[in-house]
């Protein structure tokens, strides 16, 4: 989701040595998401870990709103469920640096995490995220996979964005696939008064762990 997906790598990064790939397409009746997102640490040894996260969106309707966006960060582990962020986002519209705290819990069947930032510009923009993801064993070839990716924009005056994100259905081996929904919540300004447009989006997601 915009520019927090990194963040949910992040907290899987800081369990492990090994570089870790994820690939996910995301297909509605208006647009299909094809996304990339890998991580990896300096060294075995090392609290320091690189990120990088790349979404292709290509709109079926209008290819002039096709998007894309890459987002790269450095991250330092401060201790076991705790850690910070810097980097920044590149989109069509430009460049936005951006920092923040993380902070996860982790178990064989549950991830929840909560993130807090400031992207750094003239004007800064505070974010808060939340990420969940459940995944219970069926038996030993087969789980269920929910995951629930949710987060709010705003600049200390007003709402800028809110995106919510949900993947319901099965885990198989490295594969995880099933039913997923996009909503999202956006503010425009005008004048002195304000308004909010709500969208939604149904489809069909396939994602693998490499």
């Amino acid at each position: 989701m915009r520019n927090y997906l990194f963040l949910v790598f992040f907290a899987f990064s800081v369990s492990s040595s090994h570089a870790q790939v994820v690939g996910e397409f995301f297909a509605t009746e208006n647009y299909m998401n094809h996304e990339v997102w890998w991580s990896k640490p300096f060294a075995d040894s090392s609290r320091f870990s690189f990120f990088s996260f790349n979404r292709f969106r290509i709109n079926f309707e209008n290819s002039a709103n096709s998007q894309f966006l890459n987002y790269s960060t450095v991250n330092y582990t401060l201790g076991k469920n705790l850690g910070i962020s810097g980097g920044g986002f590149l989109t069509q519209y430009g460049f936005a640096p951006l920092i923040a705290l993380n902070y996860f819990y982790l178990s064989e069947k549950c991830l929840i995490g909560l993130f807090p930032g400031i992207q750094v510009q003239d004007s800064p923009n505070a974010d808060l995220f939340a990420f969940i993801q459940f995944r219970p064993k069926v038996n030993d070839k087969i789980g269920v996979f929910i995951q629930l990716i949710a987060s709010s924009n705003f600049n200390f005056k007003r709402h800028n964005v809110s995106e919510q994100s949900l993947r319901i259905g099965l885990d198989y081996r490295s594969f995880q696939f099933g039913y997923g929904l996009d909503l999202g919540q956006y503010t425009y300004s005008e004048g002195v008064n304000t308004s909010t447009e709500w969208i939604d989006a149904h489809g069909l997601f396939i994602r693998k762990e490499f």
